[in-house]
């Protein structure tokens, strides 16, 4: 017999994972059977149904949640190609990514962690998640990795940005209406433990993370992998092309003060508040600004505001001074045609406990704000104090949901890993601001993954986000009504 034969005869005695019940064929009636194939002994079976038939009450109140996760697995398959033959496919790939973003959102960071989240609340899952292996069929870590990279890590962008960068509505609510414009910030971060396939020197990234953040909101509107340095430039004109920016102020980094920047800013209807450096490519701007300060230093023309910080036994002077642009030279004022106001911005930070003398730093921005605008000074006060949340967003990412530490070298599944952290940061802010509404300080993203670890929460915190972000919902006033009714 050839071996054609023989490998063709040993296919069609494997059993089809499409014969393998799924959750919506599993019943209290016969899920007993099924766990009779695991290596629990009579007290874990009995605590497995015990949960199970608590799980099975509660989805009776939740129907709202269970209606956002049907709508979500319907997206999910909508979005993706699985490109496994269906006949064998015995872990959906809509069921797989749910369960992730709920493990990443209880603090489960790797593969393994992952298969272990999906047996420690498999009663949960098999009554919320529809198409659920049986109890019996549980992940090991490998398919997990092997599931996720079948996902585009394009066509997660672009899911991410459909389904869960949409953050705006129910947000505004939460803050109050001012008349300043929202600021939005891009920053590149490398992933420090990750690595380039094939390279023999670990100095070489396996992604460099480009992200577009709300700095208000602190959630993430955008993110661009690659595993090259100095496409920041690239990825934050490509990001502001994507989403809708306009009527916003976008801030970045010195190296991105280029004309190309700038004119990009503009034909997305946005303003920029950009720094600009004499290290950088902007030294002849740089050294006219410093001119036009010099020259107007006592005129009545420049615009002032002081802001004074006290806390964590420091103390904190930030100094405003803001000009028109047309204190510039000719040629330099044509170089840059959408520049309209100078800012120089003193801060002056002084330690109270030690004797050590002040620190003294002196930066310089250019905007394309108009310098006759009302809320000019405001504004500008309020874009350079919040951009700095973005470093924030970065420490968070490293710290809590530990991107630094992903020791990953393939280039689909580590990007997949980036986007499923930007997912479930954005959720976990979200969740952070719904549960430290009314109080003085706000909860730590520690204490919100812990609270994940009941699987309710967890669920109810996903559903809530979904509802909120999707634009497939009823309005606003109808939004906000199902959210009642899940808390």
């Amino acid at each position: 017999m050839s071996d054609f034969k023989v490998a063709k005869e040993l296919v069609d005695k494997i059993k089809p994972a499409c014969s393998i019940p799924k959750s919506s064929e599993i019943t209290p009636d016969n899920i007993e059977n099924y766990l009779k194939n695991l290596d629990y002994d009579e007290d874990s079976i009995r605590e497995y149904l015990r949960v199970y038939r608590l799980a099975l009450e509660l989805k009776k109140c939740n129907e709202d949640a269970i209606e956002a996760i049907a709508n979500a697995q319907e997206i999910i398959k909508e979005q993706f190609t699985d490109s496994r033959s269906f006949e064998y496919v015995k872990y959906p790939l809509d069921v797989v990514a749910i369960v992730c973003i709920l493990a990443f959102m209880a603090g489960r960071r790797s593969a393994f962690e992952i298969a272990d989240y999906w047996e420690q609340y498999n009663p949960y899952l098999q009554v919320f998640i529809s198409g659920m292996p049986a109890p019996d069929a549980l992940i090991s870590q490998d398919t997990v990795r092997t599931v996720l990279t079948i996902i585009s890590p394009d066509l997660l962008e672009e899911f991410f940005i459909k389904y869960f960068a949409n953050n705006t509505n129910f947000f505004k609510s939460l803050k109050e209406i001012s008349n300043l414009k929202s600021t939005l910030a891009v920053d590149g971060q490398e992933v420090r433990a990750s690595y380039r396939k094939g390279e023999a020197s670990r100095k070489k990234k396996g992604a460099v993370v480009t992200s577009l953040c709300n700095c208000e909101e602190s959630m993430v509107c955008d993110y661009k992998v690659s595993d090259k340095k100095n496409q920041e430039k690239a990825d934050l004109i490509n990001m502001i092309a994507n989403v809708s920016v306009e009527g916003s102020v976008i801030m970045a980094d010195a190296l991105n003060t280029t004309c190309a920047v700038m004119n990009a800013v503009i034909k997305a209807q946005a303003d920029f508040l950009l720094p600009i450096k004499s290290n950088h490519t902007n030294k002849k701007l740089t050294e006219a600004v410093k001119k036009s300060f010099q020259a107007n230093t006592y005129s009545n023309s420049q615009k002032t505001a002081k802001v004074t910080a006290k806390g964590h036994g420091r103390l904190e002077l930030s100094h405003f001074y803001i000009l028109s642009a047309d204190t510039l030279p000719k040629e330099i004022a044509d170089e840059y045609p959408h520049v309209k106001t100078l800012v120089k911005y003193i801060k002056i930070r002084d330690t109270l406990k030690n004797k050590e003398d002040p620190v003294h730093s002196e930066r310089y921005y250019v905007s394309s704000l108009a310098y006759d605008d009302v809320n000019i000074v405001e504004q500008i006060k309020h874009s350079i104090g919040c951009y700095w949340n973005i470093e924030a967003m970065h420490n968070r990412l490293d710290l809590v949901l530990m991107q630094d530490y992903m020791n990953i070298c393939d280039p689909i599944y580590l990007p997949n890993r980036i986007g499923f952290n930007k997912i479930v940061f954005n959720i976990l802010t979200y969740q952070r601001e719904l549960a430290s509404k009314g109080r003085r300080e706000k909860k730590s993203y520690d204490r919100i993954v812990s609270m994940n670890n009941d699987f309710i929460t967890c669920f109810k915190a996903f559903c809530k986000y979904f509802i909120d972000c999707n634009k497939k919902y009823p309005p606003m006033t109808e939004q906000i009504k199902r959210i009642k009714n899940i808390l």
